[in-house]
């Protein structure tokens, strides 16, 4: 693995454990790991709430623990950002404090598809690519 590669070279001893994503998860929520690969998926349509949930200290999602004032109005100043000028500067913002404190590190980012026929209607896309189809028709 890559990262056990740049660990090492750096002078880490890296063993990995590879673990069911119920327990890597029940490990994260407990803050029983040194160094974990996963992923934040913000929601294009808004990624205030995902930042939100995870940059600061009441955040259901905040498994670093990160408790940075300065991130946390960074976070909130974008929540509240009321046009696209305001939601760029408060975004850039954001970037600028999280650059300082580094809750966590970005390695790679990953495109994700649904492909869909023209003749399917009816879906509900939600975060990370899953789709609902309950409401989903073939159309004629």
């Amino acid at each position: 693995m890559v990262a056990k590669a740049l660990l090492d070279a750096a002078g880490f001893n890296v063993q990995i454990e590879n673990a069911p994503v119920s327990q890597v998860t029940a490990r994260q929520f407990t803050g029983d790991y040194e160094i974990v690969i996963g992923g934040l998926a913000t929601s294009d349509a808004d990624p205030a709430s995902t930042f939100a949930s995870a940059f600061t200290p009441t955040g259901a999602t905040n498994l670093t623990g990160i408790d940075d004032p300065e991130l946390t109005a960074a976070v909130n100043e974008l929540k509240a950002a009321a046009d696209l000028d305001a939601q760029k500067e408060a975004m850039t913002r954001l970037q600028e404090v999280f650059n300082e404190v580094q809750p966590f590190t970005v390695m790679a980012d990953a495109e994700q598809y649904v492909a869909v026929s023209d003749t399917v209607g009816g879906l509900t896309p939600t975060l990370s690519s899953t789709v609902l189809y309950d409401g989903a028709f073939v159309k004629e």
